[in-house]
């Protein structure tokens, strides 16, 4: 009813023009877009219908995969489930899963998602005098967010990233609670009322706070293997999803470099034997989460910043390199986006800076803690 009343009233809206200059009239873009972009916001506003889903969430079969389970691919679509202390999600192909009394802290969330798909991306896109940044208004849906975080049978910390419909995480998070998970005591987070900026230490910075104290180096360090560290933040706490998205992507984007040396996760057993181990430390200086509604209305606010101080310390902890990396997301693109950009710029400076040694059998590239 809403696009078809709206597409009557922009049709029927009077034709101004001056005498002596050309009449305009408003362009067919918009009056194809408007109408679509209400009709989407119209079916995702509209309350959801009675179901089993209600009482069962994690049965619920439109849950995305968004990273985490090695054998299941990224943005797949499935269903998650708890069952015999077995948290799983299940495609048509397939099941992948984990003991739940292995996670460790779990987290439910909420984000705005475009909705829409790229045919309303490129019509926005076409709408001139800036009506595309109105129609951002009415595109976007709430959606439930869950974020876990694991231990493998090696010991090695896993994260896993879910999206699904909204008042779903909840229950689900609910159920892993029960199951022995915990929830990570709540911190302010920059942009969220009761946060302080902690106090900065009188003198030089240290360089654990972020500070540019890069050891200059003619040659890359050459190592044995590389561990990746938890990603933490000695300043405020980062939603886990954040965390979780960007100490799996680092990993990923380092295993496709090939003077990369072998990496393991933070506790794998298995590094304890690997000659020349060196480990990377991540530290997130600056955070703030952003709106991709925002953004995408007004162009100029609701960026997504993350900033890291990367350090790679030897066993002892004598540090070898350190240096400040960014990942933003200032325009288009959804607000974990900037996790990807953060974990590729990080893959590139292990790529110049470190080199492997040759393999040993205790840390290799088969035998890097990565797999499911």
């Amino acid at each position: 009813m809403i696009p078809k009343l709206l597409s009557q009233a922009v049709v029927n809206l009077p034709v101004l023009h001056a005498p002596g200059r050309a009449r305009w009239t408003l362009p067919a873009a918009f009056l194809s877009v408007v109408p679509a972009a209400f009709s989407v916001a119209a079916q995702t506003q509209m309350p959801p219908k009675s179901s089993s889903a209600a009482t069962s969430p994690a049965k619920n079969a439109d849950i995305v995969h968004v990273i985490g389970f090695d054998s299941v691919k990224h943005n797949a679509r499935g269903s998650l489930q708890l069952e015999s202390g077995q948290f799983s999600f299940t495609q048509p192909n397939g099941k992948a899963g984990i003991d739940a009394s292995s996670i460790q802290f779990v987290s439910a969330g909420s984000e705005n998602q475009e909705v829409g798909g790229v045919p309303l991306a490129l019509g926005k896109m076409a709408v001139p005098y800036g009506g595309g940044r109105f129609l951002s208004l009415f595109s976007h849906k709430k959606i439930d967010t869950l974020a876990l975080e694991y231990r493998d049978s090696d010991g090695g910390l896993r994260g896993a990233l879910f999206r699904m419909p909204k008042g779903q995480a909840g229950a689900i998070a609910g159920q892993l609670i029960s199951s022995g998970a915990k929830v990570e005591p709540a911190r302010p987070v920059p942009g969220e009322p009761g946060y302080q900026p902690p106090k900065q230490p009188e003198g030089p910075p240290a360089s654990s706070k972020g500070a540019p104290s890069a050891k200059p180096h003619t040659a890359p360090v050459s190592v044995g293997a590389l561990q990746l560290d938890r990603v933490e933040s000695e300043e405020f706490q980062i939603p886990l999803e954040f965390r979780v998205a960007i100490y799996e992507r680092i990993l990923s984007e380092v295993l496709t470099k090939k003077t990369s040396p072998p990496i393991f996760r933070a506790g794998d057993r298995r590094a304890d034997a690997a000659s020349d181990l060196a480990v990377i430390h991540l530290n997130i200086t600056k955070f703030s989460p952003g709106s991709e509604t925002v953004r995408e209305v007004t162009t100029v606010a609701g960026a997504t910043k993350i900033t890291v101080h990367l350090r790679l310390d030897d066993r002892s902890g004598k540090e070898l390199f350190a240096q400040d990396v960014s990942g933003n997301v200032h325009f288009f693109g959804e607000n974990l986006r900037a996790t990807l950009n953060l974990a590729r710029r990080v893959a590139g400076i292990i790529e110049q800076n470190v080199h492997g040694k040759a393999a040993s059998a205790t840390a290799s590239s088969s035998g890097s803690g990565h797999g499911n």
